[in-house]
């Protein structure tokens, strides 16, 4: 598998996010996400680049 550091990365904290909210512990799922999704953000004009 040879996804990107990043996007392993943003994949594991979706994972715990998912766990957390399981647990009902909304507020560590909320920061998780909120890293998952500052994670994306970053890598989204590398995924453009990589797509064109």
């Amino acid at each position: 598998e040879h996804a990107p550091l990043e996007l392993r990365f943003a994949r594991e904290k979706l994972v715990a996010a998912q766990a957390a909210h399981d647990d009902k512990d909304y507020a560590a799922a909320a920061r998780l996400a909120e890293h998952v999704r500052h994670c994306l953000y970053r890598m989204w004009p590398v995924v453009c680049q990589r797509s064109m």
